[in-house]
């Protein structure tokens, strides 16, 4: 698969972009018009995988994953006791995922890219700043961001 962009290092932020707002794995491609429908998946699963081995999964999806782990054992427990003490605990926990599903996003990429321009003071090129420079980029202005309310906060 030659013809594709196969991790974030080397994928375009633009293009990045278009994957996640349009769903279109053909922005993988370098030439638009070379691929398949099945390779477009194949290196959009290898590009997702290099993206979370370089920045992880969110805190939310990490306490997502771990209130439905909790929840499908309190389930098995009550199909296999029948105890009806646990219906509470399975409807808690329901109740906290369905919170967090429910949370509002920070922001969309589109702004974080208008406030990295402004923090900088010069338009980010989306189609020559590839995806991890722009992570590593949004991380620091998160970090400097954080510091001068933290700062402002101690005044």
């Amino acid at each position: 698969m030659t013809n594709y962009y196969l991790d974030t290092e080397n994928l375009p932020l633009f293009n990045w972009r278009m994957i996640n707002d349009k769903s279109d794995f053909t922005y993988l491609r370098i030439d638009k018009l070379k691929g398949s429908e099945n390779e477009d998946i194949q290196a959009w699963e290898s590009t997702l995988d290099s993206y979370y081995k370089e920045f992880g999964l969110s805190e939310d999806y990490n306490v997502l994953l771990e209130l439905k782990m909790d929840l499908a054992l309190l389930q098995n427990d009550y199909a296999i006791s029948g105890n009806t003490f646990l219906q509470n605990k399975i409807r808690h926990l329901t109740e906290q995922v369905q919170e967090l599903i429910d949370r509002p996003v920070e922001g969309d990429l589109m702004s974080a890219i208008n406030s990295i321009s402004k923090w900088q003071g010069y338009r980010v090129n989306q189609k020559e700043v590839s995806t991890n420079e722009f992570m590593y980029l949004l991380r620091d202005f998160k970090k400097e961001v954080d510091a001068l309310k933290h700062q402002q906060n101690n005044s």
